[in-house]
């Protein structure tokens, strides 16, 4: 009697890995066969079930595809809200710390970016809620941006920093964006590199500007 107590599996374990494995064979194909061209039965036999184990779960595949964006931008937020300020809140992070922990949070979320990827190319395929979804993921890394630009600009002032990285968070993305995927295709970029030479520019841009508003 005790050992078969060792032995019984919680059914809401049971539940949950059963719903991460179907989530996971979603996940997969989506990002072999694209949203349009994955269908529930091809999930189902990646998963190993059958029919009724995933409408338990999810009412169809447009419930499924949301739930699986749902869980993995929200750990990808998670994990991607770098603190832009050192650990005692006092000063701002070094950019050799920033550029460390980012270049390492992206070859980390390497999987889940590829799959953003193909569903932003695939967009007119997806169901309105998944659209929003990735497009809270791109509003939440443009915020980032901005956030560690106004900090990279502060010496201008307030305001002239404020309108600097908004000029310049879409392009400081893009670029991380283009080095990404150029190492994804297998090109020796090194994402820490990129971003360390990324804020250099930006450095010797506040540089340049400081100067010529000290001129006039």
């Amino acid at each position: 009697m005790e050992k078969s107590k060792k032995t019984a599996r919680d059914p809401r374990q049971s539940r949950s890995l059963t719903r991460e494995k179907i989530l996971s064979a979603s996940l997969k194909l989506v990002a072999i066969k694209g949203y349009a061209g994955t269908s529930i039965s091809m999930i189902c036999k990646e998963a190993g079930l059958n029919a009724s184990s995933l409408y338990w779960f999810f009412k169809n595949k447009e419930d499924l595809f949301l739930s699986a964006i749902k869980d993995a931008a929200d750990e990808f937020l998670s994990a991607g809200r770098l603190p832009l300020t050192s650990a005692t809140g006092t000063k701002p992070q070094s950019q050799v710390a920033l550029v460390k922990v980012l270049a390492r949070q992206l070859s980390t979320n390497a999987n889940f970016l590829r799959l953003l990827l193909i569903m932003m190319l695939e967009d007119r395929n997806l169901p309105v809620d998944v659209r929003d979804k990735i497009a809270e993921i791109r509003t939440s890394s443009l915020a980032w941006w901005k956030a560690l630009l106004t900090q990279q600009f502060e010496s201008l002032g307030k305001t002239a920093a404020g309108i600097l990285a908004a000029d310049f968070a879409p392009l400081a993305r893009a670029t991380i964006n283009g080095a990404f995927v150029a190492q994804q295709y297998g090109e020796p970029i090194d994402l820490e590199t990129i971003l360390t030479q990324l804020l250099l520019l930006l450095s010797a841009l506040r540089e340049k500007i400081a100067a010529e508003t000290r001129r006039k």
